[in-house]
């Protein structure tokens, strides 16, 4: 019985066919992370959306908060009442009830808002 070996070639090729497909896995991923994020950051100012509704209803007055600066997370969760996590988006909101988020990662800045009276996120930023 006679066992034969790898030739160096079939290796190399094997191990450049292997090199190839983890560099397109590597490219993917890049792009779908971001993705990710971004539906993350739109479904966020889904729910603070809500939220600011029912505030709103309970105090009878101006969304929260209405000063149309970067707002914390704690602050947005506790006057709020949710329980989003610490992300890596700022978020702001003014007194028509804009509220936007934005997030820079790679140097490419997004932003999202989303009108009290809209029912999707869009890119860009409050008028």
């Amino acid at each position: 019985m006679k066992i034969e070996g790898f030739t160096l070639i079939e290796l190399l090729i094997v191990i450049i066919i292997i090199g190839i497909t983890a560099t397109l896995a590597l490219v993917n991923y890049g792009s779908y992370n971001e993705n990710v994020l971004d539906k993350e950051a739109m479904a966020s100012l889904r729910l603070i959306q809500a939220a600011e509704k029912i505030y709103r209803m309970e105090n009878q007055s101006i969304y929260f908060p209405d000063t149309g600066e970067q707002t914390s997370w704690t602050t947005i969760n506790a006057n709020l009442k949710l329980d989003l996590r610490a992300l890596n988006w700022t978020f702001q909101t003014d007194h028509d009830g804009c509220g936007q988020t934005t997030r820079t990662h790679n140097s490419i800045t997004r932003n999202f808002r989303l009108q009290i009276s809209e029912t999707d996120p869009v890119s860009g930023t409050c008028p």
